[in-house]
């Protein structure tokens, strides 16, 4: 059902975006921010640690970008491994290789591009399936995004 009303069932109308209203993140906690990015929380955390990282610029999704992108993933992709390794410090959680990716329309929650960045272990365990490249392409892995920005494969 859920699927059916984010594919179907949108508004004629746009509606305002969380994420481009700094107010809503407030709640959050920002924990990083430079004229490109900003990277909080997740308001519910799927791991020990699990924050997103996105764009000060509103794009949609990951459908919306292009080879032109490549240098601002990449910088979201630096700013979410120093901000999780930071938390995971803090958290003293085991190192563990931390997991970033993209939802995929339709199954994002949100309308504007946001790199999950998630320390393991995850809350609970079941939500790592969430964040795992399938047959199924809900999820796409920073690697596999920007290898397909960079050869032109991406759309």
């Amino acid at each position: 059902m859920y699927l059916w009303k984010r594919t179907f069932g949108r508004p004629s109308h746009p509606q305002p975006c969380v994420f481009c209203d700094r107010t809503q993140i407030q709640t959050s906690g920002i924990l990083f921010e430079d004229d490109r990015v900003m990277a909080f929380r997740d308001r519910k955390p799927r791991a020990a640690s699990h924050l997103l990282v996105i764009p000060k610029e509103h794009i949609v999704n990951t459908h919306a970008l292009g080879h032109g992108h490549i240098d601002l993933v990449e910088h979201m992709v630096a700013v979410g491994r120093a901000v999780l390794a930071k938390e995971a410090s803090v958290l003293m959680l085991p190192e563990l290789p931390g997991v970033f990716g993209f939802h995929q329309y339709p199954f994002t929650s949100v309308d504007h591009l946001h790199l999950h960045c998630l320390a393991p272990p995850f809350e609970p365990c079941y939500n790592r399936l969430r964040y795992r490249e399938t047959w199924f392409a809900n999820y796409v892995s920073v690697e596999t995004l920007l290898a397909s920005l960079k050869d032109g494969r991406h759309h």
